[in-house]
């Protein structure tokens, strides 16, 4: 997924948190069917592969998602609890893709 190299030039960090983990509960999905990867969500959006995180505590929010195939990041920090930063990133993030020239 992608050619991020960590460490001794090896994907294994990488492969790590972008494989879903077989031995988490089954029920840690989000709610789109993404499946959980040691820290990270991995799915699709749009028909593309996504790894994604996302966070929060008292009136802040957070959302990371990368699009390797497309190489296309998108962080969202809100410090309010009247707007969201998953809910928002998400709004860019297909944006960006729907901006894309076709293949």
């Amino acid at each position: 997924m992608g050619s991020n190299r960590l460490g001794n030039g090896s994907t294994d960090l990488i492969g790590m948190t972008t494989t879903p983990d077989p031995n988490a509960v089954s029920e840690t999905r989000t709610a789109d069917g993404a499946r959980y990867a040691f820290g990270h969500f991995v799915g699709t959006k749009e028909g593309h592969a996504v790894v994604g995180h996302t966070g929060g505590w008292v009136g802040f929010s957070s959302l990371y998602l990368r699009f390797p195939e497309l190489t296309i990041s998108v962080v969202a920090f809100c410090n309010s609890t009247d707007a969201s930063a998953p809910a928002l990133g998400t709004e860019v993030a297909l944006a960006a893709i729907s901006a894309l020239p076709p293949k």
